[in-house]
């Protein structure tokens, strides 16, 4: 995996995607965990971002981006 891909990981099924990565992932942050649309029950997921060592990495706040 490049440094410019992101690993998407559904906690449910482990499904896991390699995609780029988006301006407001963090920069430590080497996966994401995030319900996928064949698990998705309609509830709110929010993504989950964990570095190298499994550690929950916060996530950007976009509020603050200009």
């Amino acid at each position: 995996m490049r440094a410019s891909q992101i690993m998407l990981r559904c906690p449910r099924c482990e499904t896991e995607l390699v995609v780029p990565r988006d301006d407001w992932d963090p920069q430590d942050a080497v996966s994401v965990l995030i319900v996928c649309l064949r698990c998705d029950d309609g509830d709110f997921h929010a993504p989950r971002f964990v570095n190298a060592d499994g550690a929950e990495v916060p996530a950007i706040d976009t509020q603050e981006r200009t």
